[in-house]
This record gives C-alpha cells, sequence and structure tokens, in this order.
C-alpha cells in the first residue's frame, strides 16, 4: 500500500530521469474512493517562470523509492487522459484535510492520510484528524477502505457508512487517562455540531484548489471549538 501523504513533494523524473517537477497533489475519483492520478508541478522556466501545472493518470508513473517515475517518454496528453478516464481532471478530488461524514451526516472528522493500492488505486484506510490539540486530546481514527462511500459533492465531503460512527479512538491522552466524560462531551457536543456544519456550509466550488482552501480554513476554526470543548469537558469531571 501507498501513502498519500508521503507522496506529495516528491520528485518525478520523466522516463528518461530527467527532472520533471515535483508532486503538489495526489488527485481522486470525482466519486469513487480510488486515487487516479497526479497533479505535477513542472520545474521553473530559467528558475524564475512557473508553469501551468501537469496532470499524469496513476498507471502512467512507477512509484519508487524517493521520486516518480514516468514510465512512457510520451504519457497521455491531459485531452488523452480525460477521454479515456471519461472525467476531466478538474472533476478530480484532493481528499487532504477534507471533510468527513458519515452517510447519517454526522461528522467524523478530516481526512490526514490515505493508504492505497499501487494498481489500481483503491483506498485501502482513511487516517482522520481533528488538528494537532484534538488527536492528543482524544485519539485518532483509521477507517478501513470498505467503509468509506467517496466523495458527494452536494455535501462537500467524503462520505462514510454508519458503521463507522463504532469506530474507537485511539492514542489520546483523555482515552488513556480514563477521562471518559470528557471524551463524551467533546464527541457528542459542540464540536461535533461545528464540524458537520462545516461540511454542509462549504459552497460549491469551481476548482478543486479553491475547494481545499475553504476546507482548511473552516477545519481549522472546527476545531478550536473542539480544543475549547476538550478543556471545558476536563474541567467538570475534575
Amino acid at each position: 500500500m501507498l501513502s498519500a501523504h508521503d507522496i506529495i513533494e516528491l520528485p518525478v523524473v520523466d522516463a528518461r530521469d530527467r527532472d520533471a517537477g515535483m508532486v503538489e497533489h495526489v488527485l481522486f475519483h470525482p466519486q469513487a474512493p480510488t486515487v487516479v492520478g497526479f497533479q505535477i508541478r513542472p520545474p521553473r522556466l530559467a528558475h524564475l517562470i512557473a508553469r501551468k501545472p501537469r496532470f499524469v493518470p496513476l498507471g502512467q508513473v512507477q512509484i519508487l523509492e524517493g521520486r516518480l517515475r514516468y514510465t512512457s517518454a510520451k504519457p497521455d496528453t491531459r485531452l488523452q487522459a480525460e477521454k479515456k478516464q471519461g472525467f476531466t481532471w478538474d472533476d478530480s478530488v484532493v481528499w487532504r484535510m477534507m471533510p468527513v461524514v458519515s452517510e447519517s451526516g454526522q461528522a467524523l472528522g478530516l481526512v490526514k492520510d490515505v493508504l492505497f493500492s499501487a494498481s489500481e488505486g483503491k483506498v485501502q484506510e482513511v487516517f482522520l484528524t481533528g488538528g494537532l490539540a484534538a488527536d492528543i486530546a482524544v485519539g485518532t481514527q483509521r477507517l478501513s477502505g470498505e467503509m468509506v462511500i467517496g466523495f458527494d459533492r452536494g455535501k462537500e465531503a467524503i462520505v462514510a457508512r454508519d458503521v463507522a460512527l463504532s469506530v474507537e479512538l485511539s492514542g489520546g491522552v483523555a482515552a488513556k487517562s480514563g477521562r471518559a466524560a470528557a471524551v463524551a462531551k467533546v464527541t457528542a457536543g459542540k464540536v461535533a455540531r461545528k464540524a458537520a456544519k462545516t461540511a454542509v456550509d462549504l459552497t460549491d466550488k469551481a476548482s478543486k484548489h479553491d475547494l481545499v482552501k475553504e476546507t482548511v480554513k473552516r477545519g481549522s476554526s472546527g476545531w478550536k471549538a473542539f480544543r475549547d470543548g476538550f478543556s471545558e469537558g476536563m474541567r467538570e469531571k475534575d
């Protein structure tokens, strides 16, 4: 399995091992839980002039130790790739820091990392975060690929099956110390409502770049409330 987090910012070389840029985004199918390719940031012209991003399908690169390598000297053009895959690159989705909600609309967290198969791009596991403070306080969640339905453009969120609601948090200080009341308060209180509102209120974006920018901005605000809720719960327990 490959980690989307570890692939971002890896150097990219062409079929003759010449510098072709670096990985800017791991791109997912518009609906299905599948990695379809990568957005590549080409080297600057004369080290000064930025160039438009390039897009390469998963099947046209080798993911090697510490780099990506084109498998063909003439990879598909943007139009060729879009025709084969049946959707445009602009319709693909960046999952990183995207809200995750259950089928019933309950907020689960934000995407921290995704493990996927190298051959088909199928999502194997999704790691969720509530922000650094929240992860330390109440722990993190890991969803199996079978729990993940995919991206819902109407909700502007990744949707998981309701069974994901039963996945336990792991590694949190509060859980380890037996502060169950604090954990329950944070999970069921205003933070969950704020995170759910974040997923629902995101406006429809024309490009995935705007979507990621808005998601990160609103996610930061939502999980500040998470931190405050946790502190309040700890005080009540004491």
